[in-house]
């Protein structure tokens, strides 16, 4: 019997929310990305890349990977309706390894600003903010083989479409450290 972190597709947090608390990876074998839960809900077309709308309607999402299951470089695009914004908020990141990285842009491309590189395991992750109706999510996977035994990283995100009325930070992280810039 597995045991651990359960996840839910409904609110958790906050009452008619989807503000999820993001949980510190003691680094067990399994990733929440490789959960069977957590595989139906994002679905197979969108397991290793995809286009995300975001609206009224459908206003949340899940969005995870692994180094086991996509192996290489994947993609998110994060689109909202004209007018919104995206908030992407992680409830579960462990990319230990050499060559392991997620990236948020604030954008559609590779060439938009870089809103946050993360490696690592940090203990926290403020949730990241689009300033616009796209934000781009790179998960790369690294070395998949460290040291003769399998690299298991990955992260679950909630993507979330919401106003214009937040403000936005920088963040860069790399195992312990931390930085967060504040931007208006």
């Amino acid at each position: 019997m597995i045991q651990g972190h359960a996840l839910e597709t409904e609110s958790c947090g906050v009452v008619g929310g989807w503000d999820c608390q993001y949980y510190q990876d003691v680094g067990g074998g399994e990733v929440p990305a490789d959960r069977e839960e957590v595989r139906a809900e994002v679905g197979p077309g969108c397991r290793c890349g995809c286009i995300v709308h975001l609206s009224k309607a459908k206003p949340h999402r899940i969005v995870a990977a692994s180094a086991h299951s996509c192996p290489g470089r994947s993609f998110w695009l994060i689109q909202t309706e004209r007018g919104e914004r995206v908030k992407v908020g992680l409830e579960q990141l462990r990319l230990g390894c050499l060559g392991q990285g997620l990236r948020l842009r604030d954008g559609d491309s590779t060439q938009a600003p870089l809103l946050a590189h993360l490696t690592g395991a940090p203990p926290e992750v403020s949730p990241v903010l689009s300033s616009g109706p796209s934000l781009l999510v790179e998960f790369t996977a690294g070395d998949v083989l460290a040291a003769a035994q399998e690299c298991n990283g990955g992260f679950l995100a909630h993507a979330t479409q919401i106003g214009n009325s937040f403000r936005n930070k920088y963040l860069f992280f790399s195992s312990n450290d931390f930085i967060t810039t504040m931007i208006d």
